[in-house]
């Protein structure tokens, strides 16, 4: 197959699967005026650009490689597109930055950018110091939302300290706090301690020390801990949930 006949494969999953109506549905998620001008893309009477192929390949989780040069798969495997089922994870993103960005500006959010890469790994000391490393540890997929490409990576969340907010089997999107002399008290991070503990959780001042930070756990049958800040190995700001189901 070539590249038109790529494309119109993807289209054809897509609505099998439900994921899509029609063209005009594409129109509107791409942020086309007129039907006509996917119509026209998609006969070849107009040409496929790259900005297409960016903004088509992000909104529905189809792999570009594929797209372009028919290599791999079409979807990008384990991504929001669950091939199996059809359906779509649902990924909730925290704080102000909530919206998606429009349409038209997919392709310059995304320039070269991967995606932020995902791993099926918690977060601990070994992880956070050698994650880059791709003999070591493999993404699971790359999550292509530009909300999170200012995130370092994903990685797996495990036990119900957090539940229902973040469950066990979600994953959640981390950006290191460098400087730690200012936080945002009652939001979520992903704390890494010298002494190889990690844990997810609300962080708060501690009333009893100024020298701690308070880890405050969703699950109201477990208590809250503090942490001596000079214990703290590496900090993270949960930018977005994954769910995992």
């Amino acid at each position: 197959m070539n590249q038109l006949e790529r494309l119109n494969a993807a289209i054809k999953k897509l609505k099998n699967d439900d994921l899509i109506k029609d063209q005009a549905q594409i129109a509107a998620d791409l942020g086309y005026n007129r039907t006509q001008s996917i119509s026209d893309i998609v006969t070849g009477r107009a040409s496929l650009t790259s900005k297409f192929v960016i903004a088509f390949c992000g909104k529905y989780n189809i792999s570009e490689d594929w797209l372009n040069t028919g290599k791999g798969e079409m979807f990008i495997a384990n991504s929001d597109i669950d091939i199996k089922d059809g359906k779509k994870k649902e990924v909730i993103a925290l704080g102000k930055d909530r919206l998606r960005l429009k349409p038209e500006e997919y392709a310059e959010a995304f320039g070269d950018w991967k995606g932020l890469p995902m791993f099926n790994t918690p977060v601990t000391a070994s992880f956070v110091e050698t994650y880059r490393d791709e003999k070591l540890f493999t993404p699971q997929y790359y999550l292509h939302d530009p909300r999170f490409r200012d995130c370092d990576f994903g990685a797996i969340i495990t036990g119900d300290s957090m539940h229902s907010e973040i469950r066990h089997g979600d994953f959640i999107a981390c950006k290191e706090i460098v400087d730690r002399r200012f936080i945002v008290f009652g939001d979520i991070y992903y704390v890494v301690a010298t002494n190889g503990l990690e844990t997810c959780k609300y962080v708060n001042a501690d009333p009893e020390s100024k020298n701690n930070l308070l880890l405050v756990p969703r699950n109201e049958k477990l208590s809250p801990s503090p942490i001596p800040k000079d214990m703290i190995l590496r900090m993270y700001k949960v930018r977005g949930i994954i769910r995992g189901y």
